[in-house]
C-alpha cells in the first residue's frame, strides 16, 4: 500500500522550499520546514477525503480498542445487539458447540451434514443474501453450501471463542461470552476478529486490493459520513475507499467501472450489513440480476464505531 500521505500538496509544498532556498543555517531551513509540516499535516487534504495527515493517521495507525482514532463499542441496548444477525448466528453456533461439543468434523474440518442440516435453517445471515437472479435456491447438504456458515466458524475459532479439540469445542471464552448480558463484549470480539484477523479477500476473489483491509477505519469513517440516506454502492464505495489502497486498473475493470467496486461492496458494505450497521436495498429492475444495490447507516453504526480526533 502507499502512504496515504504522500499527496499532490505536500509536493508543493517541497517546491516552495525548494523556491525559498537558500536559507540563511540549517537551523533556518529545520525551522522553516517543521512551520510548514506541522502546516501540511493538520491541513485537510482532497486526496485523504478532507481528513488532514494527522487524522489520517490517527485512523490508519490504531487499534481499534486503545489507540488511535477509531473505537468499536459494545455499548448499545442488549435486544439491540441481540438481533444482529452476526451476534445472534454466532451464539446460534457457540450454543450448539456447548450444548453437543465435541462436534464432529469431516476429515476436511468442516462441520458434518447432520450438523449443518441443524444449522442452516436458523441462521439469520441466510435471510440476507441477496436474490440469486431469479434462480432456484441451491441445495443445502454442506458447510461450502451455506454462504456464512463456513466464514462464522473460523472467526470462532480465529477469536478463540471455539477451539478444536477432537472435534469443535466451545471454549472458556467462547462460554463466558455466551450469557445474553456479555452481548457488547461478544459484538466487539465479532467485529474485531472479522475485520482484523479474517482475510477478506475469502469474500471476493477478483482484484486483490490488499489495501482495503489495512486502511477499514478510514472506509468505516467515510461511510458514516456519506451513508446517511442510501446511498448506491459505487459511489459510496468510491467515497469510502482510500485512492491509495486500491490497486492499479485490471484491463477488465476499465471495460466495466462499476464492478471495480465489488471488492469494497462484499469486502466491506456487505459485511456490515450482517454486523447490523448497514441496511441494503435492491431497486427495481427489468430482470434480479440487473437489480441495483444501496446502503445506509443504521441507528446502530454511530453507537457501535466511534471516531475521536486528537487535537495536536
Amino acid at each position: 500500500m502507499q502512504s496515504p500521505f504522500k499527496t499532490a500538496e505536500l509536493q508543493a509544498l517541497l517546491d516552495e522550499m525548494a523556491r525559498e532556498a537558500p536559507f540563511p543555517s540549517i537551523d533556518a531551513l529545520n525551522a522553516r520546514l517543521a512551520q510548514r509540516m506541522q502546516q501540511y499535516n493538520t491541513t485537510p487534504q482532497p486526496e485523504l477525503g478532507g481528513l488532514s495527515p494527522d487524522q489520517a493517521a490517527q485512523l490508519l495507525y490504531g487499534d481499534w480498542a486503545t489507540v488511535g482514532a477509531f473505537r468499536v463499542t459494545g455499548e448499545a441496548a442488549p435486544e439491540a445487539l441481540l438481533a444482529v444477525p452476526i451476534v445472534a448466528d454466532a451464539r446460534l453456533l457457540m450454543a450448539y458447540l456447548g450444548a453437543n461439543g465435541p462436534v464432529k468434523l469431516t476429515p476436511k474440518g468442516n462441520l458434518t451434514r447432520a450438523a449443518v442440516a441443524e444449522l442452516a435453517p436458523q441462521l439469520r445471515s441466510e435471510a440476507l443474501l441477496e436474490e440469486r437472479g431469479g434462480l432456484a435456491p441451491l441445495p443445502v447438504r454442506n458447510e461450502d453450501d451455506v454462504r456464512w456458515l463456513p466464514v462464522l466458524k473460523h472467526i470462532l475459532l480465529f477469536g478463540k471463542l471455539a477451539t478444536k479439540r477432537k472435534g469443535l469445542l466451545l471454549s472458556a471464552r467462547g462460554r463466558a461470552l455466551l450469557p445474553d448480558p456479555q452481548v457488547g463484549s461478544l459484538f466487539v470480539e465479532l467485529f474485531l476478529t472479522f475485520f482484523r484477523q479474517f482475510d477478506l479477500r475469502y469474500l471476493y476473489s477478483g482484484t486483490p486490493h490488499l489495501g482495503l483491509q489495512q486502511t477499514l477505519p478510514y472506509a468505516f469513517y467515510q461511510i458514516g459520513r456519506t451513508a446517511h440516506d442510501w446511498t448506491p454502492f459505487a459511489p459510496l464505495a468510491d467515497a469510502a475507499w482510500l485512492q491509495s489502497a486500491r490497486d492499479p486498473f485490471a484491463s477488465w475493470e476499465r471495460d466495466h467501472p462499476e464492478a471495480r467496486f465489488n471488492a469494497f461492496r462484499y469486502r466491506v458494505l456487505e459485511p456490515l450489513v450482517l454486523f447490523g450497521l448497514l441496511e441494503r436495498r435492491l431497486l427495481p429492475a427489468a430482470a434480479p440480476y440487473l437489480r441495483r444495490a444501496e446502503y445506509r447507516c443504521t441507528p446502530l453504526y454511530s453507537t457501535l464505531l466511534r471516531f475521536a480526533f486528537n487535537v495536536p
